[in-house]
């Protein structure tokens, strides 16, 4: 006790991003204003670590008093191998974008998936993707954390494009054999892609092309196409390079900040227990903007 006889306040739980790069994740402002809108006594911290220091950085999470954090690139499949116990999310997209500390004991989940599924349906006021179709562009950390969940809501195909060609085959035969969905890897070059934007409804960049302003568009304008949905991941810049050309070609196009908040929200429920408050964190992200 101290000396006027009060208890001394509580120091705060920690929680995190870890990225590298990490300064441009709007993830802490968003989580800040989500625990001081409901009284919680933490702070959420970014941690740019580099991917050779993530296993370090992990094992001593608990000394270094931190409650849990989430992962953004280039470490959810890193982390993925490093931890023990994990989601079955995680464990089929072979990633983690959140991880709980529990006295010790870290639990890897992947809630990329649940933030991009829901995030699409708020964004293009969809009630369902059945019998959709949907090009994925990219094979990395992010189109794994998401490609088996949109296999799994009863979309037509699920096409795959990536500039490594054998790592969409891989990504399209692992999602394809887990899901029963028809998968199919597709070169990533201007005129494979184009004849398959012809017959898809959706659009999806899970690639890191975007991230930088000097950045040049994943598939180029000619590409596109009027009526067609484009979804890129990436939020900042909130108007990418493809979000451009998507404009230009009269297709309708939403970046990933829909998807940061909802997946923002499941990961404050997992380490808080409490029910994530949407309109706060949605305010907090459109003012960091």
């Amino acid at each position: 006790m101290t000396s006027s006889g009060q208890n001394p306040e509580k120091a705060p739980a920690i929680y995190g991003v870890v990225g590298y790069p990490v300064k441009h994740s709007f993830s802490p402002d968003m989580h800040n204003a989500a625990f001081k809108s409901l009284g919680i006594n933490a702070a959420y911290l970014a941690f740019e670590i580099k991917p050779n220091a993530l296993p370090g950085f992990l094992k001593n999470l608990d000394k270094l008093g931190i409650s849990g954090v989430n992962l953004t690139v280039p470490h959810k499949e890193i982390a993925f191998k490093r931890l023990r116990c994990v989601s079955d999310e995680a464990k089929t997209s072979g990633t983690v974008n959140t991880i709980k500390n529990s006295n010790g004991k870290l639990f890897g989940e992947s809630t990329d998936a649940y933030g991009l599924l829901a995030s699409l349906r708020e964004a293009f006021k969809l009630t369902s993707l059945r019998n959709k179709s949907i090009l994925l562009l990219g094979a990395g950390g992010a189109a794994n954390a998401v490609a088996a969940a949109l296999a799994s809501s009863g979309i037509k195909t699920l096409y795959i494009s990536n500039r490594t060609h054998e790592k969409a085959v891989r990504l399209a035969e692992k999602t394809e054999a887990a899901t029963s969905t028809r998968c199919v890897a597709v070169p990533l070059y201007d005129k494979a892609v184009s004849m398959i934007i012809s017959d898809v409804d959706i659009l999806i960049n899970a690639t890191s092309s975007g991230l930088k302003l000097t950045d040049k568009s994943p598939v180029t304008g000619s590409a596109l196409r009027k009526g067609l949905l484009v979804y890129d991941m990436i939020y900042n810049p909130p108007v990418t390079c493809l979000l451009k050309e998507a404009k230009k070609a009269g297709a309708k196009g939403v970046n990933g900040l829909g998807m940061l908040l909802h997946q923002g929200a499941r990961a404050f429920t997992i380490w808080t227990g409490k029910k994530a408050p949407l309109s706060v964190m949605r305010k907090a992200i459109k003012g960091s903007i």
